[in-house]
């Protein structure tokens, strides 16, 4: 990772909200300890860092149906705004861990297309796919 680059990494899947801007040597991060109000709260969150970024990771589950979803749109809309590529991320209990493979992946260029991006959810709601 360059020096000058940044990555803006999300992860809402969780109860308590993650949110990391990454750089080559530093990370800074923003957490809500507002449980599971994460449509409420992102936004205010994440701040200028969603328009400062160079990609954007963001995990995409498995979690709850909401919370999966909340972090992926943001990321979706932000990435087609401003035409910025995207990392998917499985969950992890490590947020630590979660940076340093999201960095990897930034290095490797292992983006995602950002149309197929969707989230994973693990609970008892189901999505039945489109017939085709």
């Amino acid at each position: 990772m360059k020096q000058s680059e940044k990555l803006l990494l999300i992860d809402t899947t969780k109860e308590v909200l993650f949110v990391a801007l990454v750089g080559a040597n530093k990370v800074e991060v923003r957490t809500n300890p507002e449980r599971r109000r994460h449509s409420e709260t992102l936004n205010e969150i994440v701040g200028d860092w969603c328009r400062v970024v160079d990609a954007y990771a963001v995990v995409t589950g498995p979690g709850s149906w909401t919370g999966s979803r909340v972090g992926v749109v943001a990321v979706k809309g932000w990435a087609f705004a401003l035409g910025k590529p995207v990392i998917a991320l499985g969950a992890m209990d490590d947020n630590d861990e979660l940076v340093l493979l999201a960095k990897k992946k930034f290095v490797n260029k292992d983006f995602t297309d950002v149309k197929k991006l969707a989230p994973y959810y693990d609970s008892e709601f189901k999505v039945t796919p489109p017939k085709k």
